[in-house]
């Protein structure tokens, strides 16, 4: 989490999109660092992101982020040469 908020401007809005967010921990986090970062959490598991909306609630006021059922697997094989 450290190298990604390094690479990101103070003050400047980003949108990150995590890739099998299990828990949603990281999501929380990320987004808890700065108001102008919304991040939208993914995970191909129902039950993980059963998790991850049960982790967000207690940061909601703080917290741009939205969790989102994805199945991104195919498509990354698809365009491996």
């Amino acid at each position: 989490m450290d190298k990604v908020l390094e690479m990101l401007e103070p003050g400047v809005s980003v949108e990150i999109l995590e890739l099998g967010t299990g828990s949603g921990a990281v999501a929380v986090a990320l987004a808890y660092q700065d108001p102008n970062i919304k991040v939208t959490a993914t995970d191909i598991s129902p039950q993980a992101l059963q998790v991850a909306k049960i982790t967000r609630p207690a940061w909601r006021w703080r917290v741009k982020s939205s969790f989102s059922k994805a199945t991104y697997l195919p498509m990354l094989r698809q365009n491996i040469p």
